[in-house]
């Protein structure tokens, strides 16, 4: 995946006004382009708590999913097969079952713009 698909990957939310640090989700915290499943799981249990894109793949084939980290050495999860109509709507599983994984091109850090506040919650309903 080229850094042009990566910027194409993100206009939607963009388009959108999705109040994300795009800044942020620019860059690639993984410095190799190459990876199996052992290599993504010890660097991703160096990660600051938070929730990361991984652009994966194997035997040329790209994907991506969410790894959510809960801090250095912490339990690592993984978030895949997105599907509308199941309840959660994502897999949910630890990231060393993603097995499949024989090639790692990117890991972005998912955030909020800074200084963003959500107001969800703190509206007053008129009905």
């Amino acid at each position: 995946m080229t850094r042009e698909d990566v910027t194409a990957f993100f206009k939607l939310p963009q388009r959108q006004s999705v109040p994300l640090d795009y800044d942020r989700l620019m860059v690639n915290l993984h410095s190799s382009s190459s990876a199996n499943i052992e290599t993504l799981h010890d660097f991703c249990k160096t990660l600051v708590p938070g929730a990361y894109i991984v652009s994966a793949g194997e035997d040329g084939l790209g994907h991506r999913f969410v790894v959510i980290s809960h801090g250095p050495g912490k339990r690592l999860i993984a978030l895949d097969s997105f599907d509308s109509k199941r309840d959660p709507p994502m897999v949910v599983i630890p990231l060393r079952y993603q097995q499949w994984i024989r090639h790692v091109k990117w890991i972005c850090c998912v955030a909020l713009k800074p200084g963003y506040q959500c107001r969800h919650g703190k509206r007053n309903s008129k009905t």
